[in-house]
């Protein structure tokens, strides 16, 4: 689902990891500002259960912009990362950015997110305005290339943000 892909994803099941981890390490070796590349190399080390070697790489490719990369780190910093707790307001001012830049999963989740109060200690104002703009923008993709199942689940959310906008 990377916006940025050059080629056909890969499931990270059939990821040939030492491969593409020798890849991904050369190939960052040359570009080292690279926000796609740092992307790929934090994921696969990731995917090898290296987060202490995927993170730097992961908020690399975050702090430059990437938003595949700002939303799996969010992902990541949502669950727990194997090196630090979990933690939703880093999540959140991830997923943010990743919602303002056009992400689809993240112009979902963090909506969702939002209207369900995981940021609630997070100490933001959020901009009802801004969350009712991401679910539209994401209204659009589903109605664009969505399923029923999506447009179903999209339409809950919009009634959601509805009750959720008048209570708050």
């Amino acid at each position: 689902s990377d916006p940025d892909k050059v080629g056909k994803g890969v499931s990270q099941k059939d990821v040939d990891k030492p491969a593409a981890i020798k890849a991904c390490g050369e190939a960052v070796k040359l570009e080292p500002n690279n926000p796609r590349l740092n992307y790929q190399f934090g994921r696969v080390n990731f995917y090898n259960g290296d987060a202490k070697t995927a993170l730097p790489y992961l908020r690399k490719a975050a702090d430059l912009g990437h938003e595949q990369g700002q939303f799996v780190l969010g992902l990541i910093e949502r669950n727990g990362t194997g090196v630090d707790p979990a933690d939703p307001c880093k999540t959140q001012k991830l997923w943010s950015k990743a919602a303002d830049q056009g992400l689809y999963a993240a112009l979902i989740s963090y909506p969702r997110d939002v209207m369900k109060g995981v940021y609630a200690d997070c100490k933001v104002t959020f901009d009802k305005a801004q969350i009712k703009s991401h679910l539209d923008k994401a209204a659009a993709i589903v109605g664009n290339q969505g399923g029923y199942y999506e447009r179903l689940l999209m339409e809950d959310l919009q009634d959601q943000y509805s009750v959720w906008a008048k209570a708050n």
